[in-house]
């Protein structure tokens, strides 16, 4: 079973502070890979939800 983690979460664990700059330096560029385990919200108010044990790899094998 997958735990979904929330965007808090994807800010602790990079340590960058803003959602804008998350989505402009790792979630956009990335998106093709990283659709894969990240839900991007369909529309303004939906939250991003991200699957916590394929982040954290993605994000240990990949510089941001």
């Amino acid at each position: 079973m997958t735990e979904w983690v929330n965007m808090k979460w994807l800010m602790e664990q990079t340590g960058i502070k803003s959602h804008a700059a998350i989505k402009k330096r790792i979630l956009e560029p990335h998106k093709d890979e990283l659709c894969k385990f990240v839900r991007y919200p369909k529309k303004q108010g939906e939250p991003w939800q991200f699957s916590r044990v394929h982040m954290t790899d993605w994000l240990r094998n990949n510089v941001v």
